[in-house]
């Protein structure tokens, strides 16, 4: 039998558990083990995705991959061998490595995935990965160090370090963050130290600052002197109003989702296209400096979008304001789809502009 690709993976019944429980979880596992003899005579292969898999033996042999996928290695230190110079892409989520520094220059690699590594303690010598573009460390909460070679990834396009605080608390680590020149997406949600002030990439266009307990953290100041951010997600924080810190300046995407608290949104840039307040449901009103706004993407429901739409009591309106749509009294007490010139009952409501405006019972004016 011809294997040119391979899949191997250990199966346990699943459950709700922390990031922390299935870490510890994982040394308990009795992993599938194989012996890299297995793959020496496999030559075509270049995908290779394993799961909870203990390879032993030597790598001198083993095929040159493009592609490796390899969730909850044993090992704390990578082997010599394993990581190949046509790699392009590594996928070493929930490994039990305490450090991680390449063992070889690496050119072709673009995307390096430590995802979910708790036991990770440090980043070193990112220099001999000259073209990486994607570098993802979620929830990595052990990291204290990421080495200054970090600020030389000129190709660095990516970076998720969401829930690494540790990385967060130390200086340096910012400051050569900010050196990168060509990042566009920066995640750190969760991560962010408490009264931080510190500087943003000039080339950034995406930030993410969910979970950033920013309602008990009003103080956060970020620097940014570069081009306006495209896009900015605010989510999962319990403050009231937006911190004033934050500038969203020429911003064309806000996402706020599961922001219980938030009351108002005042004064949004008019630049503004798509706003998301899923289950923010203390949300009522929304205005913009400037009438002129762009809004054309909008979900959940809120009670007025200053010169979009209010929604007012048909109950308190008289039928001399109504003018020609006198007949919606009849519909006063009822929950309502206005559809084009068509009224249904009970209809299933997503997305209610601009094709569908509720009347529940109220009238959007």
């Amino acid at each position: 039998m011809n294997l040119d690709n391979v899949c191997l993976k250990t199966e346990f019944a699943p459950f709700t558990w922390s990031s922390q429980t299935f870490a510890d979880a994982l040394s308990l596992l009795k992993p599938l083990i194989c012996k890299t003899d297995s793959f020496t005579k496999m030559d075509k292969l270049k995908l290779l995705q394993l799961k909870y898999v203990k390879l032993t033996g030597s790598y001198k042999n083993f095929p040159e991959l493009r592609w490796l996928c390899w969730h909850g290695c044993y090992f704390t230190k990578i082997p010599s061998g394993l990581l190949m110079s046509a790699l392009v892409a590594i996928d070493m989520s929930y490994v039990n490595l305490k450090t991680f520094e390449p063992p070889m220059v690496l050119n072709s690699l673009k995307i390096l995935n430590l995802k979910e590594s708790c036991k990770l303690l440090s980043i070193n010598k990112l220099s001999p990965l000259p073209n990486l573009e994607t570098l993802i460390l979620w929830n990595c909460s052990s990291p204290t160090h990421v080495c200054e070679t970090i600020g030389g990834l000129e190709s660095l396009v990516l970076l998720d370090f969401t829930v690494c605080k540790n990385v967060w608390k130390v200086s340096s680590n910012r400051s050569n963050i900010n050196l990168l020149k060509r990042l566009k997406a920066l995640c750190i949600g969760g991560g962010i130290p408490k009264q931080s002030s510190f500087s943003l990439p000039d080339s950034l266009k995406f930030l993410f600052l969910n979970n950033c307990d920013l309602g008990n953290n009003n103080n956060v100041r970020l620097v940014f002197s570069g081009q306006p951010l495209f896009y900015m997600n605010l989510g999962n924080n319990i403050f009231k109003k937006l911190p004033c810190n934050i500038n969203l300046k020429m911003l064309q995407v806000l996402e706020l989702t599961f922001c219980p608290n938030i009351k108002s949104l005042l004064s949004l840039p008019s630049t503004l296209e798509e706003l998301y307040t899923y289950w923010c449901f203390s949300l009522k009103e929304i205005t913009f400096k400037s009438h002129l706004f762009r809004l054309r993407k909008f979900m959940y429901q809120v009670s007025e979008v200053q010169g979009l739409f209010k929604l007012v009591s048909v109950a308190e309106l008289d039928e001399a304001e109504l003018g020609h749509m006198k007949w919606i009294k009849t519909y006063k007490d009822c929950r309502v789809d206005l559809v084009g010139d068509e009224i249904s009952r009970d209809r299933i409501w997503h997305t209610p502009i601009p094709l569908s405006l509720s009347l529940s019972p109220y009238l959007l004016l």
